[in-house]
């Protein structure tokens, strides 16, 4: 899918192209000049709205459309994304919560002894 990637100090867009491997264990961000690869199981938060005004107040003004990704990587720990509008925001950060909850269930399998 196609995405626009912000810089978090200057507000600067990149589009980007946003992939998930087949395993869905990785998310590609292809970009003009580089492509990042970044491990589903080192994303460790996902924000929008309040969260997201408190955690990138530059970017404050545009948070009805922007979710914020953060990775327990040294490089690129946080990335932000912007949408046309709130309800594109709504689903990007639904289906990626969803991914990242059933990769925590399949990391931590609940047995039927408990």
């Amino acid at each position: 899918m196609s995405v626009d990637l912000l810089d978090e100090d200057s507000g600067t867009a990149t589009v980007a192209r946003l992939q998930l491997d087949r395993r869905l264990q990785c998310l590609q961000l292809s970009m003009p000049d580089e492509t990042r690869i970044y491990k589903m199981q080192d994303m460790i938060a996902i924000f929008r709205d309040k969260e997201f005004t408190s955690l990138v107040p530059g970017l404050s003004h545009l948070s009805g459309r922007c979710v914020a990704v953060d990775f327990c990587t040294e490089r690129d720990f946080r990335l932000c994304f912007q949408f046309k509008d709130s309800e594109h925001r709504d689903n990007f950060y639904s289906c990626l919560k969803i991914l990242r909850m059933s990769l925590d269930t399949l990391e931590n399998p609940q047995s039927d002894e408990d």
